[in-house]
């Protein structure tokens, strides 16, 4: 069942448009080759890493696009806290791929 995302009845989320409500893709990066080769607990990271970015750009796309200000205060809010914690994520996802290449 979809739910409201909006101070209006029109706009909503369901299954259709949960992933990115504003249609922005952001293209998925190829595997670097090296990543073919590691380890399966690697290699996942570095999918989950991509992925992560990809959700990143459509929120902070979404954040910055004026369809935003249709959501309630209390949403814009937590969209950008949501924001800063994928962020803080990705950082440690960054961090764990780095010490995967020097290790």
């Amino acid at each position: 069942m979809p739910f409201p995302i909006a101070k209006g009845e029109d706009k909503f989320i369901g299954k259709n448009n949960i992933d990115d409500p504003l249609n922005v893709k952001s293209p998925a990066p190829e595997p670097e080759p090296e990543v073919r080769t590691m380890p399966g607990y690697q290699v996942r990271v570095h999918e989950e890493q991509a992925d992560l970015a990809a959700k990143m750009h459509a929120l902070k796309a979404f954040v910055d696009n004026d369809l935003v200000m249709e959501c309630t205060d209390i949403q814009q809010r937590l969209l950008k806290r949501q924001l800063h914690a994928m962020q803080a994520y990705k950082e440690v996802l960054d961090l764990r791929i780095m010490d995967f290449k020097n290790g």
